[in-house]
C-alpha cells in the first residue's frame, strides 16, 4: 500500500461483514501480534528513509 500511495494510486476502504468464529482457535496469539506490529512499523520506517534517499 505504501508503494501504491507513493505512485498516486487511489486507496479506498471497503467495509466487509465478518462473522464470529464457530469452531477452532485462532493461530494469532499475543506474541505474534506484537511481532507483526514491530515488523510493519520497521517496514514503514525503512520505506520512509529509502524515499528520503531517493529524493536527495
Amino acid at each position: 500500500m505504501i508503494y501504491l500511495k507513493r505512485y498516486n494510486f487511489k486507496i479506498v476502504e471497503i467495509p466487509v461483514i465478518m462473522n464470529e468464529r464457530l469452531e477452532g482457535k485462532s493461530s494469532i496469539n499475543f506474541a505474534k501480534s506484537i511481532y507483526y506490529m514491530i515488523k510493519v512499523t520497521l517496514a514503514i520506517i525503512i520505506d520512509y528513509f529509502r524515499k528520503q534517499q531517493l529524493n536527495s
